[in-house]
């Protein structure tokens, strides 16, 4: 039909998508694998799924009335409910239940025009509104996770909580702007407990300094070839205090076991007496552009090393172990790497 907006015309799809034709391309090959275009009892559409996908689009993006948008596409307007109805979950985010270590994210309020008044609300820019909270991943762009709709007198500090785009994200780190600071000036501050000292911030250097006191290390790399033997020395010197001395000791609460921050932690410093002795330099979280490796051995340009500890049971650490490393080594020119593997249970 002469007139109407289609997707077999590539010019549409920009506008109401904001997707290239490449990319719309490979939304409807994935439609299709979840059985967007299954064929079904009754009347078929009237309309292929490309072009149903962008009137799903087109009535998100332009907040048209069904009489309005139904013309445009040539089609009923009871023709385009059932059509958003039946597309629009599949197109809906879902939401992201992981993520990275390193992963920011950055959240912001908007408010969106609503018809439905049980819902919204007068807000701000005077018309009936819903407050969306948006959360995107700050080095990808793309949006990961959408609050539940609340209505637009919301402000934003406690819309990000009642909308449960704050739990979504759980402990990832979030940047936001001064309206969700009332939030955090409410919640209660705890003091840290220096007694149990759970984080092992507080004996951390203690721990350390007894462990290197008790088991000195006299080798010094002379060269390049043997910057790996020095290496391996102080990771086994670590392995034999917790194998085979107290040190295992520190690493437990409550009959759990820390986390591998703490453990990182206390390496960190025993590690910096051995290094301090015999000239190398120890970088913790050097980051040269692609994330920060936990650990970074410098004694001259040839005598590098990356050196990651992981604990067994991290989620993530399959995919530390072929993806991050390698991406570590690039980063840092440097073509030498060492892991250390925390395993831990209870007998």
């Amino acid at each position: 039909m002469a007139g109407v907006i289609t997707a077999s015309e590539p010019s549409w799809i920009a506008p109401f998508t904001g997707l290239s034709p490449r990319a719309f391309g490979k939304l409807m090959t994935v439609l299709r694998r979840e059985g967007a275009d299954a064929v079904r009892k009754g009347r078929p559409w009237g309309l292929p799924l490309e072009d149903r996908a962008l009137l799903v689009a087109a009535y998100w993006r332009t907040n048209l009335t069904m009489r309005q948008l139904a013309p445009r596409f040539g089609v009923s307007k009871s023709l385009a409910d059932r059509i958003i109805d039946h597309l629009g979950p599949m197109l809906a985010l879902q939401p992201r239940k992981r993520f990275a270590k390193a992963t920011v994210l950055i959240v912001d309020g908007t408010l969106v025009p609503t018809r439905d008044h049980t819902i919204a609300a007068q807000s701000k820019n005077y018309r009936y509104s819903t407050n969306h909270q948006i959360v995107i991943d700050a080095d990808t762009r793309l949006v990961v996770v959408v609050g539940r709709p609340l209505p637009g007198n919301r402000n934003d500090c406690k819309a990000w909580d009642e909308s449960g785009a704050k739990a979504a994200v759980g402990r990832t780190l979030t940047i936001a702007d001064g309206g969700y600071l009332e939030e955090k000036e409410a919640e209660e501050k705890k003091p840290y407990d220096l007694e149990g000292d759970p984080l092992f911030r507080v004996r951390a250097y203690e721990a350390a300094k007894d462990l290197a006191d008790r088991n000195p290390l006299t080798f010094t790399p002379s060269g390049p070839e043997q910057f790996p033997e020095f290496i391996q020395a102080i990771i086994g010197t670590f392995q034999h205090a917790i194998e085979e001395s107290d040190l295992w000791m520190h690493l437990w609460r409550d009959d759990r076991f820390v986390s591998e921050r703490a453990v990182q932690s206390l390496f960190r410093h025993t590690v910096w007496h051995y290094c301090r002795a015999v000239g190398v330099d120890m970088t913790a979280e050097a980051n040269a552009g692609r994330g920060p490796v936990d650990f970074k051995f410098v004694q001259n340009w040839e005598s590098r090393a990356l050196l990651e500890i992981k604990l067994a049971s991290n989620p993530y650490f399959w995919h530390g172990l072929t993806k991050q490393t390698v991406q570590y080594l690039k980063s840092e020119g440097i073509k030498r790497m060492s892991h250390v593997v925390i395993l831990a249970s209870l007998l």
